[in-house]
């Protein structure tokens, strides 16, 4: 049987951050209520930057590969 878990990969690094911002938004903003962190330095290009140049954090991050969501 194959396994559909699998590294990230680079190609996926812009997904990869918008799924996890997403995440915190859905899940924190509404505990903390902080808009100038969550819409403003939260953001989706920081993120990239931070998976291109970390990569102890690239190796660390699977992702579930069913074919739906594309390029993780």
């Amino acid at each position: 049987m194959k396994t559909n878990i699998r590294q990230a990969e680079p190609r996926g690094f812009s997904r990869l951050a918008e799924i996890e911002l997403f995440n915190y938004r859905l899940n924190f903003y509404p505990i903390f209520k902080d808009d100038g962190y969550y819409f403003g330095e939260l953001n989706a290009a920081d993120m990239i930057k931070e998976y291109e140049n970390t990569p102890a954090l690239t190796a660390q991050t699977f992702v579930y590969d069913d074919g739906v969501v594309k390029l993780c």
